[in-house]
Parts: structure tokens; C-alpha cells; sequence
């Protein structure tokens, strides 16, 4: 009786897997050479956007976006910063322990405001 069931088990895996290879990878195969002949065919004397060119950005000094937003204050004995009022994004944390070097003063900058040099924040998605 086991015999029988693994057999029937297989067969109907067996099944599954050639109908799912039939009719769910097949067509991903043929849209993707279709899009490859599409890009090999493309006319290449029409305009296009040059990709190689970089977004020209305005980025604004850290000190500057600090300075033109309303925020709380967070300090305490391990960090510094400030979280802005506008759509509550805690971009300005500064770890008081740490240097950037050995020997330097500059201390970790670890979150930076958007629009800055390096920005890198913290949003809620609640804005």
C-alpha cells in the first residue's frame, strides 16, 4: 500500500512540475527574448539621454539644513543631534565616544539631513 502511494505521489509531482514549466516559465523565456531582440534592433541614430552624465544635485552644507529646519534637540553622555520637525526625520546624530581617527577631534557623524553631502537618515513613513 505504501508502494502505491509514493508511486502516485511521484507521478502527480511529476505533473505538476511539467505543466508548471510549461506554462509559467515558456512564456517568461520567449518575453525575454523578445526584449532582448527589441534592444538589439533599437535604431541607434535616434536621441537618446546620455546615462553617463550624473544628477546635478543642490547639496546644501550639513551646518546649513541643521540650521534652516525646526528641530528637537536629543543629547545625552553617548550622542548629539536633533530630529526635524518636518516629517519627524531623524537625520542629525553625532556619536560623542568616537572619532572619525585615532588621534583626530572629529567626531562620527552617523546620520546626515537630506540634500546634505552624505545624506543618510531615518524615516518613519507616519509623515
Amino acid at each position: 500500500m505504501d508502494f502505491k502511494n509514493v508511486l502516485i505521489a511521484i507521478v502527480l509531482s511529476t505533473i505538476v512540475l511539467v505543466a508548471w514549466g510549461t506554462f509559467f516559465e515558456a512564456p517568461i523565456v520567449e518575453q525575454q527574448t523578445s526584449e532582448k531582440q527589441i534592444v538589439e534592433n533599437q535604431d541607434l541614430s535616434s536621441p537618446s539621454i546620455d546615462e553617463t552624465e550624473k544628477e546635478i544635485k543642490n547639496e546644501i552644507t550639513r551646518n546649513d539644513v541643521i540650521n534652516n529646519t525646526k528641530r528637537i534637540k536629543v543629547e545625552n553622555k553617548n550622542i548629539k543631534g536633533s530630529i526635524s520637525l518636518q516629517g519627524a526625520i531623524i537625520d542629525d546624530i553625532i556619536f560623542k565616544n568616537y572619532n572619525e581617527t585615532l588621534n583626530g577631534e572629529n567626531k562620527v557623524i552617523f546620520l546626515n539631513p537630506k540634500n546634505s553631502s552624505k545624506e543618510y537618515f531615518i524615516e518613519t513613513g507616519w509623515a
